[in-house]
Formats: C-alpha cells, sequence, structure tokens
C-alpha cells in the first residue's frame, strides 16, 4: 500500500500447513530445506507460483508486482536467472512485474557470485529489494555496491515508534538515506493507523502489515 492507500503490489508467501504439526513456521522449514537439498525445487515452484498470480493479476486489469523471496542458496545458483525468465515466459508476463527479495544473510557470503548475478537480475528487468533491513550488521555497504530498488525496513523498528524515540530517529535517517540513494522504502509490520501516520510523515514511501490486510 502506498501513501495515498493504494495497492501497489503483493507479496507471495510459502507456508506448510501439518496434520501432526499443524502450521509449521518458515522460521523452521526453509533451513530444513536447505539442510536436505529440496531448496532449489521450492524456489522454482515459488517463482512460477509468483509469476502465475501476477499474470492472474494482468488478465484481470489489476496488473501489479509480484514479491518472491530467494534463499542464500538459490542466488547460488548458477541458472537462476535462467530459471527466472523460464518462468516469466510460461505465464507471458514481463521481469518487471516479479520483485525478488534478499534478505542481508543472503549476501554475507560468496559476493564474488552474488553481486554479478543481482546486476544480471537487474538488467533482465526484474526488480530486487533488500528485506528485514536492519537487522543485519553490513547494511551499509550493501546499499551503496548492490543494484536494489527497495529496502524494506524491519518491522522491529515499525513496532518501536512512539514508545523508543532512538529507535525513531534511526528509522528517520534511514528513510532520508534511502532517498538519497535513490531507493523506495517499505515499512513491514504496520499494525496500528498510529504507526502508519507516523511512517508517512517520515516519508515511507510504501507499508505492508495487518493494518492493511492478513496473508490470505
Amino acid at each position: 500500500m502506498n501513501g495515498r492507500g493504494q495497492l501497489v503490489g503483493s507479496e507471495l508467501l510459502m507456508r506448510w500447513s501439518t496434520e501432526a504439526f499443524g502450521n509449521v513456521s518458515p522460521v523452521e522449514f526453509i533451513p530444513l530445506a536447505e539442510k536436505v537439498g529440496l531448496i532449489q525445487l521450492m524456489g522454482r515452484h515459488a517463482a512460477h507460483a509468483a509469476a502465475q498470480l501476477a499474470a492472474a493479476g494482468v488478465e484481470c486489469g489489476r496488473p501489479l508486482p509480484v514479491a518472491v523471496n530467494l534463499s542464500p542458496k538459490q542466488l547460488l545458483q548458477p541458472g537462476l536467472d535462467g530459471l527466472l525468465l523460464h518462468a516469466c515466459r510460461r505465464y507471458n508476463i514481463s521481469p518487471k512485474m516479479l520483485e525478488l527479495e534478499l534478505t542481508e544473510s543472503a549476501l554475507v557470503h560468496s559476493m564474488d557470485i552474488v553481486t554479478p548475478m543481482l546486476h544480471r537480475l537487474r538488467g533482465h528487468g526484474f526488480s530486487l529489494a533488500l528485506d528485514d533491513f536492519g537487522t543485519g550488521y553490513s547494511s551499509l555497504s550493501y546499499l551503496r555496491h548492490l543494484p536494489f530498488d527497495k529496502v524494506k525496513i524491519d518491522r522491529s523498528f515499525v513496532m518501536d515508534i512512539g514508545a523508543d524515540p532512538a529507535a525513531s530517529r534511526l528509522l528517520e535517517s534511514i528513510v532520508q538515506l534511502c532517498k538519497v540513494l535513490g531507493m523506495r522504502t517499505v515499512a513491514e509490520g504496520v499494525e496500528t493507523a498510529q504507526q502508519l501516520a507516523a511512517l508517512t510523515k517520515m516519508g515511507v514511501d510504501e507499508f505492508q502489515g495487518y493494518h492493511f490486510a492478513r496473508p490470505m
């Protein structure tokens, strides 16, 4: 959602519901999938599902980009750009309809491999977003050297608005820094009208969270 209350995109979420354990959190099953070698298969499925969702939006007259997360191991996959382009061709959408989200943990190792891949993806027309910004240790370096279009500010900053003046000042500085670098900002985890008002005043470009909608 943008500051004018317009829907500007969606995000594909992967969930695992089991009879034995109920709903299993991605925090648990994603590392497990990486450990047993299933993450690339799951990543391919997610890419095609996101492309299909984007195509459905185009067909019904609501063309909205769809965000999908990439895992660290996917980024090291030599044919990642080909896989994503194949998903776009299959559902007849432009790469700009997919927004690829990466966490800082995905960037910690093998930057000599990751950096050229990100530039290739950007060159193909995919949008790149740095997810959960503020939870790692080298964020400013990533912003300077990698071709991100958007920065998603971690919900921990949003939760502390109004309660922690230092967190609010830091958040405002992050927003201004991103503007200087030409990157859009997204506040994650917006749950109240008060948070939305404060973030809008700071100049945040987009918002997501339970205040607008729960996962569907």
